[in-house]
């Protein structure tokens, strides 16, 4: 079991094999757990699975005998909760916000509290408030739990329009920002906010894409269904032997 606040990076080959990737640190040592900024520092260098594939590929360090080869499959992170084990998605490039926190937090477990933590809080109250679509996506994927909502509520409560107390408001902005600036808090929300856009973009790009091809299959089926272009009384236009065709020497004469 992976001690308290430490990762394992995990390869699952395509044919079902499950290794841990082992890796030096900066001090030469090979270790196989990590804390998570320090994993995330390090995928969030690369666009996709496939590249990152071959980075850990040359970085690997497997057990002596081991024949252990990261050629195919996948990578996952695997930590313990509760005596619990537990699975994260790896991170890229794509997600600028835990890019840059990664690296600045790169072997720890708080972030310090800045300005984005802030913005961040506020995002996270205004989504709450706003947005329940995407608060719903945050909390049935865990990536919000009961006490961040409690603590969303209470803040929300206080700033009501029917109810203002601003010295409580105040408390539970600072609680919500505290509890921002642990890693592994601040990487659930910054991923699931980002994930949930990037499914419903793709969501809307396969929706215009039905549409397009419905309009293309319905264009084409009534251009099938034309009596007059498929009357044999339809004598078809062509320029004269040996000239260039056109587009616009093409005709139909009726």
């Amino acid at each position: 079991m992976s001690r308290k606040g430490l990762y394992y990076l995990k390869h699952v080959s395509l044919s079902g094999d499950e290794n841990i990737i082992r890796l030096e640190d900066e001090d030469g040592k090979i270790k196989k757990s990590f804390p998570l900024s320090t994993i995330d520092a390090i995928t969030t260098d690369f666009d996709n699975m496939k590249s990152l594939l071959e980075f850990i590929s040359e970085k690997n360090k497997p057990k002596k005998n081991s024949n252990f080869d990261i050629t195919d499959g996948y990578l996952y992170i695997e930590y313990h909760y509760n005596n619990k084990v537990k699975i994260l998605n790896i991170v890229f490039s794509d997600n600028e916000e835990i890019r840059e926190v990664s690296k600045k937090s790169k072997g720890g477990y708080k972030i310090k509290k800045d300005s984005k933590l802030t913005s961040l809080a506020y995002k996270l109250i205004n989504i709450r408030k706003n947005e329940t679509d995407i608060y719903n996506y945050l909390r049935n994927n865990y990536y919000v739990n009961s006490y961040l909502t409690n603590i969303i509520n209470s803040y929300l409560f206080n700033t009501s329009d029917n109810y203002q107390n601003l010295s409580e408001a105040i408390k539970y902005k600072a609680e919500l920002i505290s509890k921002l600036t642990e890693y592994k808090t601040f990487r659930d929300i910054s991923f699931g906010i980002n994930n949930y856009y990037k499914q419903k973009n793709n969501h809307e790009i396969q929706k215009l894409k039905a549409i397009k091809d419905i309009i293309i299959e319905n264009f084409y089926s009534e251009f099938d269904d034309n009596k007059d272009l498929n009357n044999e009384k339809v004598k078809k236009i062509l320029p004269p032997k040996g000239a260039q065709l056109k587009f616009s020497d093409i005709g139909f004469d009726i």
